[in-house]
Parts: C-alpha cells; structure tokens; sequence
C-alpha cells in the first residue's frame, strides 16, 4: 500500500504471467489493480482466474467493479489533525447558555458561578451516556466502563476555563472552587477537558454539569471542531446522568 498524500493517480491494470507468453493457456492469469486517491488508497488487490482465453470485452467487464470503488474513495474525508487545548474556549460556555441553559428556564440577570479550571467529570458513568447519546451498542467491540474513563482522563490535562466577561446571555462569575455549605443557593456550572470523542469522527467535546450548590445537577455535552483555524459548535446535548 501506498502512502497517504499522494496526488491521485489513474488506475492501471497489470497482467501478470507467472509463464513465457506461449504458455499461457496452461497458467492462471493475474489480475492486479491499484486505486491511489488523495486522501483514501484501497490494499492492492490480486485476483487469479481460472484458464481460460480472455478477449478485450471480457477484461473490461472484469475492471467495472475495482473502478467504480474509486469515486467513493476520493470522497473521503481527511482525517484531522489532533488539536492541542490551552484553555477551554469561552465559546463552549456560550453555546450552553443560549442551547441549554436558558431553556430550563434560567434568566439572564441569574449569575451562575463557573469554577474557573477544569474538573474530574470523566467518569465510567458520564462516559456511558455519551454512548447512549450517540446510539452506540456496546457489543460494537468499543471500550467500555471504567477502563474507557480511565484511558480519557490520562489523555488530558487540566486546564484554565476562559470564562466571558461581557457575555449578554448570561451573566458568568468565575470562582476558584465552591463550598456546598456556603454556596448552597448558587448555580454552579463546572467542565471537563476537551477531548477526542471516541464515539464520533472527528469530533472534541468536553462535559458540562450545573447544579444548585453542587446537588440536582444536569450534565451536557458540549461538540467541538476545528473548520480552517476557527472553532465550531454543534447543538449541545443533555445527558442522562443519575448521581448517587
């Protein structure tokens, strides 16, 4: 196989004979195809066919198959480079506020408090429930449970929250960290690290949880992408979590 990036090159048939032309009545012929894309290159491919005198009709019938696989190829995507994370965007918390927060009802005038550096909220139990959000099985041959929790979280680190200052659909108050005691009447929203989503191509997303002084929480999942340096937001999903 050959390299990803090479420009995209027409297919070619070789046939080769394992015998001197003279004996190929005796011997089986080799068919070889090759579909070199940009971005998608398929294994060379040998199929060897019975004895037989191939007439020029009956070797084109043979290449309709390889070559009609190849539009299909060069249609790929290209798969995307890893993005590093400095801080989690300001973006991520706009996006909850106006696809989420604002519809279960909270005002705009209503501070809620944003713990100003990211938290532990990869679990095996938050995990699960972006599989049940994203319709994945879990007899797909996926990583499951606390092993799957356990790989994600040794794959970031944690991270300032960049945490708006002249937002005007919600009012955010950063804090270093919440007491329940104190900070009982609050709303309180914490997030995750960013990473790779292991149920979607191409997809970050990071966990966010708002509760009222840390009791009664929803959580969410914020998508994230990259589109030619600037970032993209993809409708913010509610996440069915039960805390003990």
């Amino acid at each position: 196989m050959r390299r990803l990036g090479q420009k995209p090159q027409s297919a070619h048939l070789e046939i080769l004979r394992s015998r001197p032309p003279g004996h190929l009545a005796q011997d089986d012929v080799v068919l070889r195809f090759l579909l070199p894309t940009a971005y998608c290159l398929l294994p060379t491919a040998n199929y060897r066919l019975p004895t037989a005198r191939y007439t020029g009709g009956m070797l084109k019938r043979l290449l309709i198959f390889p070559l009609m696989l190849l539009p299909a190829c060069a249609t790929s995507k290209k798969p995307v480079a890893p993005i590093v994370w400095t801080e989690v965007p300001s973006a991520a918390l706009e996006a909850l506020c106006t696809n989420s927060i604002r519809g279960e009802g909270i005002g705009r005038q209503t501070p809620i408090y944003v713990v100003d550096h990211t938290q532990a909220l990869i679990t095996p139990a938050s995990m699960a429930s972006v599989r049940r959000a994203f319709f994945q099985k879990t007899s797909e041959g996926l990583i499951e449970g606390a092993a799957l929790a356990e790989r994600i979280r040794a794959s970031v680190s944690p991270l300032p929250v960049a945490v708006p200052t002249d937002s005007v659909s919600c009012t955010w108050k950063p804090m270093t960290k919440y007491d329940a005691p104190r900070d009982y009447d609050k709303m309180i929203l914490q997030l995750s690290s960013p990473f790779a989503n292991p149920y979607a191509k191409n997809e970050y997303g990071l966990f966010g949880r708002l509760s009222v002084g840390g009791q009664s929480a929803q959580w969410y999942w914020v998508p994230l992408a990259m589109s030619h340096g600037r970032l993209l937001i993809e409708h913010v999903l509610a996440l069915d979590i039960h805390e003990n």
